[in-house]
């Protein structure tokens, strides 16, 4: 089966995760998902051009996982953002154009928290509208992205759930 979903995991501290790091597991035990872990692949504050610009030609999915930090994704992922989507997308050729993008993040908060009369009042959805507009400005597909809410106080039992749920939904990422 050819490799379709390039998984991009964007977490300082995956060391500790539970819930994220769940949610890898599953996701490298599909045939057809290329993870990747962008705080382990750049090097001093770089991504190798070359080697992202040929994994993003090569699949038609892409999915962004990470804890959400401050309400908005970690460092790394917003600096590969920088490093590797600018060039395309402002560059001679966007290969980006039709591939379809998830975003799949965990919050410590309950799903009360992300509401019009919430803590936050926004909503999840609301708050991930930037990466939607990424999306948007790189002529990608947003796909529905696949939330956890609770993440720091879950459970085994929870947290298999979760990755459960996640599963199928990868399942559904062939073309």
């Amino acid at each position: 089966m050819n490799k379709n979903t390039l998984l991009l995991i964007s977490h300082p501290n995956f060391s500790k995760s539970k819930i994220n790091k769940a949610l890898a597991e599953i996701a490298s035990q599909k045939p057809n998902i290329i993870v990747r872990h962008l705080d382990e692949i750049q090097k001093e504050n770089h991504y190798s051009l070359e080697e992202e610009f040929a994994l993003l030609k090569s699949v038609s999915s892409i999915i962004w996982q990470f804890p959400i930090y401050w309400y908005n994704a970690p460092a790394s992922l917003r600096n590969w953002q920088d490093q590797i989507l600018s060039p395309i997308v402002y560059g001679p050729e966007n290969f980006l154009i039709g591939k379809k993008l998830r975003v799949a993040c965990s919050a410590g908060a309950a799903e009360s928290t992300f509401s019009s009369t919430g803590l936050n009042r926004f909503t999840a959805e609301q708050m991930l509208c930037p990466m939607q507009m990424t999306t948007n400005a790189c002529q990608m597909k947003w796909k529905k992205p696949f939330i956890t809410f609770g993440a720091g106080t879950m459970n085994e039992e929870q947290i298999k759930i979760v990755a459960e749920k996640y599963s199928k939904l990868l399942d559904q990422e062939t073309p």
